[in-house]
């Protein structure tokens, strides 16, 4: 199986809420029954594949993932400095 990442205009939108994720994880179930849900309803209509599907939950995982190392690795510019 080949997964898609970015492939529709809710991609962007899956990265955010992932990232979101990390400060709020409520929207980890929500999201992941949003996506069984209009998983179940597209495919019905064949408009979503298991590839599309699987991609969507690699998007919010890679929000989370870039959430978490923008909220917990502390980041300060004077450290860099050497005085």
């Amino acid at each position: 199986m080949r997964i898609e990442i970015f492939d529709d205009k809710h991609s962007l939108s899956h990265l955010i809420l992932g990232g979101l994720a990390c400060k709020l994880p409520f929207l980890t179930p929500l999201f992941l029954l949003y996506e069984i849900v209009e998983f179940c309803y597209k495919r019905k209509r064949k408009k979503e594949t298991m590839e599309h599907f699987v991609g969507d939950l690699v998007e919010f995982m890679l929000g989370f993932g870039y959430g978490y190392l923008i909220t917990q690795i502390p980041f300060n510019i004077l450290s860099l400095l050497p005085f």
